[in-house]
């Protein structure tokens, strides 16, 4: 357990005497949690939503794996509390486990070490968007078991739709690298499209406001932020690489979409019949995570956490 005496205390007990400062709070809330869980293995998480998420694949990845969660409110948050444990004199380090996403600015300066996990797609939201995450949606929430051509038509659907997508958010996912890779400052992003675009089932439309509207940056990147990230932008593949809270709201409504569809026996459902209807609060993060592949790498370092 961690000695926070005078005596004892280390720089991060210094870093805490600020307790105004959010970064502070969450170092305190980590020592209240260490306290109380004096020889497990914690592991710092961006938000509570990643919870979820994370339980699915650490328990398929290391099934009698056990630890204990602490969401931070934030890569940034999370980024902060691994400077200020590492320059920590005490043996805080020990057992305490990082994982964040990837996003467009990565590690954001920290020293990359086996105690951290980033995701090597943009996020964990890229994972869950797939189609192989949809044709096991269709198997076992869709009721589609045994009709495989069906699912099929339904999966090549999706693909049309997704690049559809990809094409009409490019725009808004360029802006919002160029601000990132610049440290253009920026509001919190909003979960739903707002205005932005609209879903449909064979894809997206553009809606009324602009991504410079929609994201509201700081000031306009200039041109030649612009120019300098054309480059490194064009080579993302979209569904690896573009911003996954884009993709799995489209991924949510182009579900929701389709259920409509197939609770009517319209559409591409047409001349199939069903039991029952579709319920679409089965359309979790958590759900999606139990259907999809683990992020490369992931196994791996799961397996080497120790305490």
């Amino acid at each position: 357990m961690v000695d926070l005496t005078e005596a004892n205390g280390g720089v991060l007990l210094d870093d805490m005497r600020d307790a105004r400062n959010a970064d502070a709070v969450i170092k305190v809330g980590l020592l209240g949690l260490r306290a109380s869980y004096p020889r497990g293995v914690i592991l710092v998480f961006e938000g509570t939503e990643d919870k979820g998420v994370y339980f699915q694949w650490i328990r398929r990845a290391r099934p009698e794996f056990s630890y204990e969660p602490f969401p931070c409110g934030g890569k940034k948050m999370v980024l902060a509390l691994k400077k200020a444990v590492d320059r920590d004199r005490n043996d805080l380090k020990s057992g305490l486990y990082f994982i964040i996403d990837r996003d467009f600015d990565e590690y954001q300066g920290v020293e990359p070490d086996g105690s951290i996990f980033m995701t090597p797609r943009y996020s964990i939201e890229n994972y869950l968007s797939c189609p192989s995450v949809l044709e096991e949606i269709l198997k076992i929430d869709f009721g589609c078991d045994g009709k495989i051509a069906l699912r099929g038509a339904v999966c090549e659907l999706f693909e049309d739709a997704r690049k559809c997508f990809n094409k009409v958010i490019r725009e808004t996912n360029f802006l919002l690298y160029i601000c990132r890779v610049n440290r253009i400052e920026l509001p919190p992003i909003a979960k739903k499209f707002g205005g932005l675009l609209t879903v449909k089932l064979d894809g997206a439309a553009r809606g009324d406001l602009s991504p410079l509207e929609y994201l509201g940056p700081s000031r306009e990147p200039t041109e030649a932020e612009v120019n300098g990230a054309e480059g490194p932008f064009a080579a993302f593949d979209p569904n690896l690489r573009y911003r996954g809270k884009f993709l799995v709201a489209f991924f949510k409504k182009w579900l929701e979409l389709l259920v409509i569809e197939r609770n009517a026996s319209r559409g591409v459902f047409e001349g199939h019949e069903f039991v029952g209807t579709v319920n679409t609060q089965v359309f979790t993060l958590e759900n999606f995570a139990s259907k999809s592949i683990l992020p490369e790498g992931f196994v791996g370092f799961v397996n080497a956490m120790v305490h």
